[in-house]
């Protein structure tokens, strides 16, 4: 239990668990063109604020 943060994993549990439903049928609802467009997006916007971050610190 040392890695966990346990007041994070309590938060976000039921959050996950109760949000899955509804990312899995968005994701059966979408074309698969913009489901890819905007996973690149999301990676991409990840990918920035790890060099911002870096180059920040």
């Amino acid at each position: 239990m040392g890695y966990i943060y346990l007041p994070a994993l309590l938060l976000m549990a039921p959050f996950s668990i109760l949000t899955a439903p509804i990312g899995a049928r968005l994701a059966h609802r979408l074309p698969v063109g913009i489901l890819k467009r905007v996973f690149a997006f999301m990676l991409m916007g990840l990918a920035l604020q790890m060099l911002y971050t870096v180059f920040t610190a």
